[in-house]
């Protein structure tokens, strides 16, 4: 829950995150994973036009835990979404964000560390889903 509320301070049209959390007791830091959920956030308001809402769905799958950050941005083409974590920026030409583009990369190796998977699931036009599967 501190990621959303770092999140609605960082982005003025924060309200547009929709939360839907199903709470469980994770053995993970509580650090790494709110720094995962605060990064697919981030990103996820980057790219999201205002006034469209941003789904986060976080709930226990077993056995495993699912967190879903679901926008519906500007997407990127497929190839692009496989390449989750490298230091790239989708589009920066036409969308220029401020940052260095670590935000996915940070949340990657987070996600490694906890023995999970993130993968992305996007579309141009169409939006981005970011899935965070944790054991």
């Amino acid at each position: 829950h501190r990621a959303i509320q770092t999140t609605r301070r960082r982005h003025p049209r924060a309200g547009d995150v929709l939360p839907l959390i199903e709470d469980t007791a994770l053995p993970m830091d509580a650090d790494h994973l709110g720094k995962i959920v605060e990064e697919l956030l981030d990103n996820a308001m980057k790219f999201a036009p205002e006034n469209s809402p941003v789904r986060l769905l976080a709930r226990a799958v077993p056995p495993r835990y699912r967190i879903e950050v679901v926008d519906r941005g500007a997407g990127m083409p497929p190839e692009t979404a496989a390449q989750a974590g490298s230091q790239i920026q989708h589009g920066r030409g036409e969308r220029e964000q401020q940052g260095a583009g670590l935000g996915l990369a940070i949340a990657v190796r987070l996600v490694a560390l906890n023995r999970g998977e993130l993968k992305l699931e996007s579309a141009p036009q169409r939006g981005t889903t970011a899935r965070v599967l944790l054991p």
